[in-house]
């Protein structure tokens, strides 16, 4: 049995109009976040070592650094969520998981076809875009730093270990911490999407579907990231 999101307002203006005001907030949200948190952030020096070896240009597309890279910066913090928004990664993903769900027609309601397929795509991009800016405003917010870090063991299983777990952790204060960030985008992004999603993915058990394919998204992505090429 389904139940509407929105009670009282039209199904095509709640399909329209769900993703943008949400998205728009939330995007709000993250911009207040970074001023409010700007002044107290410090940036750190970078180590020498680090100065005279960039990191590749492909790492830093896929959200990747050395294990002893210095504290993030605000500076850095925004880029990055831009990146993980709307940048090539991001936008490659939405276009292969809508690709993935028209093939099995899924959600059933959503027509086949380009429009289709442009509806899928959009509400991948809007769930990803609400993802992130949750991120990005807790994590600014409680300073944790969400970058994946390199493990610096030998070893496929020490390294596939090191990629699974850091799909819930971050960096704070130097130290290893449970993600509340991540985890908050995650969550709350699978929740949110409801808005504008067709009555048969209201229920329960999709939106505990959605937070499971979105850790296991992060899962997958950590694993690339960590067995990228080094040079």
């Amino acid at each position: 049995m389904s139940h509407p999101v929105v009670a009282d307002v039209p199904k095509a203006a709640a399909g329209s109009m769900g993703p943008r005001i949400c998205v728009a907030g939330l995007l709000l949200t993250g911009v207040l976040a970074a001023q409010t948190s700007g002044e107290a952030s410090r940036t750190l020096p970078a180590p020498q070592a680090e100065q005279a070896s960039p990191t590749p240009g492909y790492m830093r597309l896929f959200g990747r650094v050395s294990p002893d890279a210095p504290p993030i910066t605000q500076k850095q913090r925004l880029s990055n969520y831009l990146m993980a928004t709307i940048g090539p990664v991001p936008i490659f993903r939405a276009a292969a998981t809508a690709a993935y769900e028209q093939g099995l027609h899924r959600p059933d309601e959503w027509q086949l076809g380009s429009y289709g397929y442009a509806k899928r795509v959009g509400s991948q991009m809007a769930q990803n875009g609400v993802r992130t800016t949750l991120t990005y405003a807790t994590s600014s917010l409680l300073r944790e730093d969400n970058r994946y870090f390199a493990c610096a063991c030998q070893g496929f299983g020490p390294r596939l270990g090191h990629a699974l777990k850091s799909t819930f952790t971050a960096r704070r204060n130097g130290r290893e911490v449970f993600s509340v960030s991540s985890t908050t985008g995650i969550v709350g992004s699978s929740v949110i999407s409801r808005v504008w999603m067709p009555p048969s993915w209201q229920g329960g058990r999709n939106v505990g579907e959605s937070i499971g394919f979105g850790f296991l998204g992060a899962a997958a992505m950590n694993v690339v990231r960590e067995f990228l090429p080094q040079r």
